[in-house]
């Protein structure tokens, strides 16, 4: 008897201090955007998922569900290359988009976009007309 609850003790309190650590793992992220778990960084802002090309886009529709600031859109029609690309409207992130796609290899394959600064901030304010030259004479 005194085994057992020994036992079931010692089980109990290494599961607690097992758990936590599984739990803890903080997701990747580029940019502000949670990755796609497990994702190979192959270059800056690109990444090499280790899911099939269905998998990888259902990893982030179930993450944007519900969200009206991302758009998915189909930009490439090409027989060898499965692609779409994401749209994210909301100008506060730090992320723009994410192309999506699968090699003819059938690698499938993802990258970030960076949000670029507003053209408006890039520009200078104004553009004052030039003084009139001063002409002097001499006598």
């Amino acid at each position: 008897m005194k085994r057992c609850l020994f036992a079931l003790l010692l089980a109990a309190s290494t599961t607690s201090l097992v758990a936590p650590a599984r739990a803890a793992a903080p997701a990747a992220e580029e940019l502000g955007l949670e990755l796609v778990p497990y994702s190979k960084k192959l270059s800056e802002r690109r990444y090499q998922s280790q899911r099939d090309y269905e998998a990888t886009i259902k990893f982030f529709k179930d993450k944007f569900k519900g969200q009206k600031t991302i758009r998915w859109m189909r930009e490439v029609s090409l027989p060898a290359v499965k692609y779409i690309h994401l749209e994210n409207s909301n100008d506060k992130a730090a992320w723009e988009g994410v192309n999506i796609y699968q090699l003819k290899t059938g690698e499938v394959r993802f990258y970030v976009l960076k949000r670029e600064a507003p053209a408006a901030a890039l520009a200078p304010a104004s553009f004052a007309p030039a003084a009139k030259p001063t002409t002097t004479t001499t006598p």
